[in-house]
């Protein structure tokens, strides 16, 4: 998959190519991460080139076709005992549908954010963290979300998470909460450019 993307991206083979080899992911029986990854990486690279093209829509639904046989309520749970690889295939698959905006995958990020931020359940696994806080926030409760989660930015000790938040509050695109983000960020009691780093 990484090399027929590569060789398009080069120009020694048609899109087409590295297009079909991936619909057989779409079978639901890769489990190592590893295909999962070199799509997804080489996808959302696509996309940032297609966005706002008159192919776009396609290009999407394409790629929606074949995450949706993949994408279910069992790549949100991770157990004790679950292996790294499934752990990491688990987060690529979410993070993958998620940013790829397939509808299941952002119901779920939301569900999982708002039981998260309203204290119904705990801290998201350290496997989807990101992906919740970051994807999670959005939609109709996005400035009551963002500014709940300042709050925990303010409040958290540990650095780590606080980059996480920190993260998650720079990825929205509304302008009016980006501005005020901003006039936040000028205050070095907010935001400490010392520990970061």
């Amino acid at each position: 998959i990484d090399d027929a993307f590569n060789l398009a991206s080069a120009g020694y083979l048609e899109y087409i190519v590295p297009l079909q080899l991936i619909n057989y992911l779409k079978s639901n029986k890769e489990t190592h991460f590893l295909p999962w990854s070199a799509c997804s990486s080489h996808i959302l690279r696509l996309r940032k080139i297609l966005y706002g093209t008159p192919v776009y829509e396609k290009f999407k639904k394409y790629v929606h076709r074949i995450l949706e046989s993949v994408v279910s309520d069992s790549i949100w749970e991770i157990k004790e005992n679950s292996s790294m690889l499934e752990k990491i295939l688990k987060s690529t698959l979410a993070n993958f549908a998620v940013r790829m905006e397939v509808p299941a995958a952002k119901k779920k990020v939301n569900e999982l954010f708002s039981n998260w931020i309203s204290g119904k359940s705990d801290v998201p696994s350290v496997d989807f963290k990101a992906i919740v806080y970051t994807y999670g926030m959005g939609g109709d409760q996005l400035e009551s979300n963002w500014n709940q989660m300042w709050s925990l930015y303010l409040k958290e000790q540990d650095p780590q998470q606080k980059i996480r938040l920190m993260e998650a509050l720079s990825s929205v695109t509304d302008p009016q909460i980006i501005k005020n983000y901003l006039e936040l960020s000028k205050i070095e009691d907010y935001i400490r450019t010392t520990g970061l780093f």
